[in-house]
């Protein structure tokens, strides 16, 4: 599995190549940090030529990836292009996963974005609930929470057994 992060300067960055790389060793995946690329310099428009660029490393590599995850969906819907513009079709050739959950992008896109959802509910009732124990006077100054947030499965992702096919449609739940 191939990984396109986001730039140097994201705060997100190291905890996502983190997850990627606790995510191999879970599951007995040897991890080659060769496959991790940083796919834009900034988010500014034009630093996304460098993503181009990323892709080709990954796809010469000598045993390119089945699948390829970016560090967020923009950059996913980016790469939608650049793969049909190298002929590969998704997910028949390749599988691509994105980050974030942003539904006007990762519903809307052909097929629809497999994503891992970005808990903003869930990081907001964390910082008020601790912002409320700093107040009270009840601790809170213990440093940085982790919040994670569900893989959202779309038709973006097959198996690479054949038997499978695309992975089921799962869509997380809305409260």
């Amino acid at each position: 599995m191939g990984y396109l992060t986001n730039p140097e300067t994201n705060l997100s960055r190291s905890l996502r190549i983190e997850g990627y790389r606790r995510a191999h060793e879970e599951h007995g995946v040897t991890f080659d940090p060769a496959l991790i690329i940083t796919g834009v310099n900034s988010h500014a428009e034009e630093d996304y030529a460098n993503l181009s660029i990323a892709l080709d490393r990954l796809l010469g590599l000598e045993q390119p990836p089945t699948v390829i995850c970016t560090g967020n969906d923009k950059m996913a819907l980016r790469l939608y292009g650049l793969l049909r513009e190298r002929g590969l079709e998704i997910p028949g050739d390749i599988s691509v996963a994105g980050y974030d959950d942003y539904t006007i992008i990762s519903e809307q896109v052909n097929p629809p974005l497999t994503t891992v959802y970005l808990a903003y509910r869930e990081i907001g009732i964390a910082a008020g609930q601790k912002l409320l124990r700093m107040i009270g006077g009840k601790g809170g100054q213990e440093g940085q929470e982790v919040i994670s947030g569900p893989l959202v499965w779309r038709q973006s992702a097959a198996s690479l057994d054949p038997a499978v096919g695309v992975f089921p449609k799962r869509r997380r739940r809305r409260e």
